[in-house]
C-alpha cells in the first residue's frame, strides 16, 4: 500500500507516514478487510524536484508481519510506535535513508520528551549508530 509522505520537516515525514499507516490498518481492521492471514507493506512515497520537474519517489517500505496484522485484525490497539518497532524497513536509495536518520535524530521524537520511542525500529534500520550529530 502506497502512502504519501509530507511534514514541515524531513524528521516529520516518517512519524506522519506511520501515523498514517496505523490509521488506515484500523479502519481496514474495522470494516473487515484486513488479511490475517499474511503481513503489509507500506510504501513511502515522496515529491522530489528533478532536473526542475517534480517527481514521485518511493523511497522507504516498512513491512508490518502477520502476527502483528492479526493482533489489529483481532482489536488491539496499536500505533505509530507500535508499527514502527515491529516493521522490517528497506529503503529505496539514498532519500528512504536521510529520512530515517532525520526521525531517529530528532528530539521531538526520540529525546527524553519525545512523542514516540522508537528505538528498537531506529536500531534495525541504521544499526547502533549516534545519531546526534547528524
Amino acid at each position: 500500500m502506497t502512502l504519501k509522505g509530507n511534514g514541515w520537516r524531513e524528521s516529520d515525514i516518517l512519524h506522519g507516514f506511520a501515523s498514517n499507516a496505523t490509521s488506515i490498518l484500523k479502519k481496514m481492521a474495522k470494516k473487515k478487510l484486513i488479511p490475517a492471514d499474511h503481513g503489509i507493506t507500506f510504501i513511502l512515497r515522496i515529491e522530489v524536484e528533478s532536473g526542475g520537474e517534480m517527481l514521485d519517489r518511493n523511497v522507504l517500505h516498512l513491512s508490518v508481519d502477520q502476527p502483528f496484522v492479526e493482533a489489529v485484525a483481532g482489536g488491539a490497539n496499536v500505533g505509530a510506535q507500535a508499527l514502527l518497532n515491529t516493521s522490517d524497513v528497506s529503503f529505496n536509495g539514498r532519500l528512504g535513508r536521510r529520512l530515517t536518520e532525520q526521525f531517529c535524530g530528532d528530539d521531538k521524537y526520540q529525546g527524553a520528551g519525545g512523542v514516540l520511542r522508537t528505538v528498537d525500529f531506529c536500531s534495525k534500520a541504521l544499526g547502533n549508530r549516534d545519531l546526534s550529530s547528524s
